[in-house]
């Protein structure tokens, strides 16, 4: 934004300042060090003020936002029906931490039964890029493996993991995240962006499960949609899922596409109906729609 970058020139040497703080103190420089709070990210907030009081400004009169004057602070909330709305303007610039915004949320999955080590850690994190290929645009010039230890070595630097050695077997280091509080909030803001796209996924395939239980069953996508998107209301108003933007069409179009690349539905055309069943199995294999929604609600933020 051409808007912050003036910001930030007009205001340079609180930031310059605010840097040098951290050089003195021996603190790490790193973008996600100390979190929101930090100096840099403060002189930085302080710089675009008026940009963003602009922007609540001009939210507030949109009716996106509403705010509550408490006195001694100002509380902003977001309008439910209207997050769709904003969701136009976060997803342009998300992909700016999508390998850090999916270790985070892969970080939690793997650790709800206690620390993990690394391979069960890039484990989940390689489920969450395969399973979002279809939202996000990765680097083509690097691998998978590459970005994953890019990132963690970043949360590493940032202080917001640690390598630790297992208590019960030497040979296994575990990461756990650092004893700071700004850590956990850092993890958990990153982990946030994910949220809608994990619960868009988890209710395509909580549609799948109701709407198509047998091999027999076959909707229009057009219907699937309608109704997965009926379903997800009723979920959001029972607690289930929290983002009402997760109820996307767009999300439900690439989710159907994420999960047919897994081999578990198929698309095909039907007169001017393009229709949706679930793929054939064995006798004895296992349904994978379940499972893969049990899993990826591993992964939800709390």
């Amino acid at each position: 934004s051409k808007t912050l970058e003036h910001a930030m020139k007009l205001h340079r040497q609180p930031v310059v300042e605010a840097s040098e703080q951290l050089d003195q103190e021996g603190l790490s420089r790193h973008p996600l060090a100390l979190g929101q709070n930090g100096p840099v990210a403060e002189a930085r907030g302080q710089a675009a003020v008026k940009a963003v009081d602009e922007v609540l400004h001009r939210y507030i009169e949109g009716k996106h936002l509403t705010s509550h004057d408490f006195g001694n602070a100002i509380v902003y909330t977001v309008v439910p029906e209207r997050r769709i709305h904003l969701d136009y303007y976060k997803n342009n610039i998300v992909h700016l931490v999508m390998p850090e915004t999916i270790l985070a949320a892969a970080y939690h999955g793997a650790s709800l039964h206690g620390a993990p080590d690394e391979g069960t850690l890039r484990t989940a994190a390689y489920f969450l890029s395969v399973t979002f290929k279809y939202e996000f645009v990765y680097n083509p010039d690097r691998a998978f493996d590459d970005l994953f230890d890019s990132a963690l070595e970043s949360f590493f630097e940032a202080g917001l993991l640690e390598r630790r050695v297992d208590s019960h077997d030497a040979s296994v280091d575990r990461i756990v995240i650092a004893d700071s509080g700004r850590a956990k909030e850092t993890l958990s803001l990153l982990h946030e962006v994910l949220q809608p796209w994990l619960e868009s996924y988890w209710l395509l395939t909580t549609g799948i499960r109701e709407l198509l239980p047998g091999l027999a069953d076959s909707m229009s996508i057009k219907d699937f949609i309608r109704a997965t998107q009926k379903m997800a209301q009723h979920r959001y108003q029972v607690g289930d899922v929290r983002c009402t933007e997760a109820a996307s069409s767009i999300n439900f179009k690439n989710a159907i596409g994420a999960i047919e690349s897994l081999g578990y539905i198929l698309q095909h055309q039907e007169g001017r109906d393009r229709r949706l069943t679930r793929t054939p199995r064995g006798e004895t294999d296992v349904d994978p729609i379940p499972a893969l929604a049990d899993r990826l609600r591993t992964f939800f933020s709390h």
